[in-house]
């Protein structure tokens, strides 16, 4: 009689120790994780960029304008053009995924080109956003030949 006392006394004075620890393992479960939607509020709206091509460089592009019009989690989407040289503009749709201060982001489209048919093109970089201010390397192509350079972009 004295060893289940004693085993009766043991166990109710381990019960609260274990009820502790059952309780601590409940609240320590995590949260599933979420888009960083500081970011990603952030590129909503209109951004445009001030750049400009001389006449003869088909190879560059500026006055970008991306208008950010979707999100979804950490991807944004909306409508994007462009002008390159020798007259050539763009037209299209940009998607970007967001990554703390960066934007993978990619554009594609049709580009259309004075006297000539119109043809797809397609860019795409890794923006670095600073506020309202994104720095935009690109590259890409179209029917014209490879496109490359580096935009900045301001939140209007």
């Amino acid at each position: 009689m004295r060893a289940s006392r004693l085993t009766r006394g043991v166990v109710l004075a381990a019960l609260p120790l274990a009820l502790s620890l059952a309780a601590c393992s409940f609240s320590s479960k995590s949260s599933p994780t979420t888009p960083d939607t500081a970011i990603v509020t952030l590129l909503m709206g209109s951004w445009t960029s001030s750049g400009t091509t001389s006449v003869g460089a088909a190879s560059s592009c500026g006055g970008f304008q991306w208008q950010v019009t979707s999100q979804n989690g950490d991807t944004v989407t909306g409508t994007f053009s462009a002008t390159c040289g020798s007259g050539v503009t763009l037209d299209g749709s940009a998607t970007g995924v967001s990554n703390d201060n960066q934007v993978t982001w990619n554009a594609s489209g049709t580009a259309h080109i004075p006297n000539q048919a119109d043809c797809p093109f397609t860019l795409n970089g890794v923006a670095t956003v600073n506020g309202d201010t994104a720095t935009l390397p690109y590259s890409g192509s179209s029917c014209m030949g490879a496109v490359s350079g580096t935009e900045t972009l301001t939140k209007h």
